[in-house]
């Protein structure tokens, strides 16, 4: 099993030991992924939830024609992109916003409501800011491979304000495990 492989099946055993598996728009609109756990043993596919204030979801996602939920939860009122999206399987729930984005801890509660109790985030560097500012993950898992981008390469937060060390975020290791050839750190709020 090559590097590739041995790291991302690593994340597929999260994702199938997941009720949920949690992204925002921005990657389904730039990735179109399936958000399932491709795994060698039978398992209960995880809840597929996208986060998408306005309703950008295209008809045509991939997830779109996987069986199990899939769930859009957005605050925009929308009720002809609402009807589009339903009408190709997608189950679409209407949030309290913050700022016309979705108000996360909303979103929290609403997965609490739907008996999500295990939430896998495979997030941009936008949505992991602003969970990340919001003090909403418990565990953080980053994979490292040992290759550089450079600095075009995107980032894992986006946290406006962070300007200085002093305004950093701090965050407590607790496992570090080689996958192959990469670098799998587990981190937690101090």
């Amino acid at each position: 099993m090559d590097n590739f492989s041995e790291a991302r099946a690593d994340v597929h055993r999260l994702r199938a030991e997941s009720s949920a598996i949690l992204t925002g728009i921005n990657t389904v609109l730039a990735d179109d992924p399936a958000l399932n756990a491709r795994v060698d043993w039978d398992v209960v596919q995880p809840v597929r939830v996208v986060l998408d204030s306005d309703l950008n979801m295209p008809v045509t996602a991939r997830m779109a024609k996987l069986a199990g939920r899939s769930l859009i939860l957005t605050c925009s009122q929308d009720e002809k992109k609402r009807q589009a999206l339903q009408s190709v399987g997608f189950e679409v729930y209407q949030l309290a916003d913050k700022n016309s984005r979705l108000d996360l801890h909303a979103v929290m509660d609403f997965l609490a409501q739907q008996q999500i109790n295990e939430l896998l985030i495979e997030a941009g560097p936008v949505l992991n800011g602003a969970l990340l500012a919001e003090g909403l993950v418990d565990e953080w898992v980053v994979y490292m491979a040992p290759c550089i981008l450079g600095d075009q390469g995107r980032g894992l937060f986006t946290v406006p304000g962070l300007q200085s060390m002093a305004d950093k975020k701090s965050l407590h290791l607790c496992d570090v495990r080689q996958i192959g050839l990469d670098v799998k750190l587990t981190l937690t709020a101090p």
